[in-house]
């Protein structure tokens, strides 16, 4: 793989990042930061024919694949020089599929509303005192958690009114 060979979504949306000449170590923009996480949400929040935290999580398995992954130093679009790619990658991954349980465990057979999924969640501030922008950015980051529920078989929409509402998905 060269570094010309876009491997990742963009966490904000809108395409694939790639370099058209080759670079020391692994690049890795936004994608994978040495101690936070980007900011995968999913606007508006009823799109139907997206999975960005799906993708995300495909594309964090596929760079923490790379031959490379474990010995390059990654300079990140932020913070700080870094190695450990798959390490930090798979990190990541473990930060998501947890925050995919809390999600999940949000959900029963009453339906809840998106908003309410987002408030339920444990995020660095209580969800009272948030800024309205910083509840938008949640809401979205708790619909991208749910859309990748659904794609997984473990919630669904209920009904096609707004609010958008989920409940937990019957057991196959």
């Amino acid at each position: 793989m060269s570094a010309s060979e876009p491997v990742r979504p963009q966490h904000l949306g809108g395409g694939l990042w790639s370099v058209p000449v080759p670079i020391p170590g692994m690049f890795t923009g936004d994608h994978v930061l040495p101690r936070i996480t980007p900011h995968i949400g999913l606007y508006p929040y009823d799109r139907p024919d997206v999975d960005p935290l799906g993708d995300f999580l495909a594309s964090l398995r596929r760079v923490a694949g790379l031959p490379a992954a474990e010995r390059a130093e990654v300079p990140p679009a932020h913070q700080h020089r870094f190695t450990g790619l798959a390490e930090r990658a798979h990190a990541i991954i473990g930060h998501h599929e947890d925050r995919l349980a809390e999600v999940a465990a949000l959900l029963g057979a009453e339906p809840v509303t998106l908003w309410q999924v987002a408030a339920g969640l444990r995020w660095r501030s209580p969800w009272e005192a948030m800024a309205p922008a910083d509840r938008e950015m949640a809401a979205g980051e708790a619909a991208a958690h749910l859309r990748t529920l659904e794609r997984r078989g473990v919630a669904r929409r209920d009904g096609a009114d707004a609010p958008i509402r989920f409940v937990r998905a019957a057991a196959a």
